[in-house]
This record gives C-alpha cells, structure tokens and sequence, in this order.
C-alpha cells in the first residue's frame, strides 16, 4: 500500500497489517467524535501552515499576519 502523509507531503510504501488497520479504524472514529464535539485543536506549526491549503478555514487575520500568510 502507498501511504501519502498530508502533514509532510510525502509517500511511503508499507505492509498493511491489522494492527495497521486498528490504528485507522481508532484515527476516524477519535476524528469523527471530536468533529461531532466541535473539538478541532490546531496542530501545525509557522512553517506547515504556510503550506497548507486549508489556512484560510482556520486561522484569523491577526493570525494569518503574525504566520506571514
């Protein structure tokens, strides 16, 4: 399987195994929870920010100003 890491852009090939599978499975169903919530913490930094595609979603403009976006 081709893994595309949206965090860093990058592709990795890896075996799927079914702790693999487990591990997704628990990925979505925390994210689904925490959207239901309206829980939605903010994990990047300056530089990933920047680069994001999605900026314009999440930060305000005094935040777009101090990342320089």
């Amino acid at each position: 399987m081709e893994v595309y890491h949206l965090d860093s852009e990058n592709n990795v090939r890896e075996n799927i195994t079914d702790r693999m599978i487990e591990e997704v499975q628990t990925d979505i169903k925390d994210a689904a929870a925490n959207i239901r919530r309206n829980h939605l913490p903010r994990k990047c930094d300056k530089e990933n920010c920047s680069k994001c595609h999605f900026n314009y979603l999440c930060l305000s403009k005094a935040e777009k100003k101090a990342f320089e976006i």
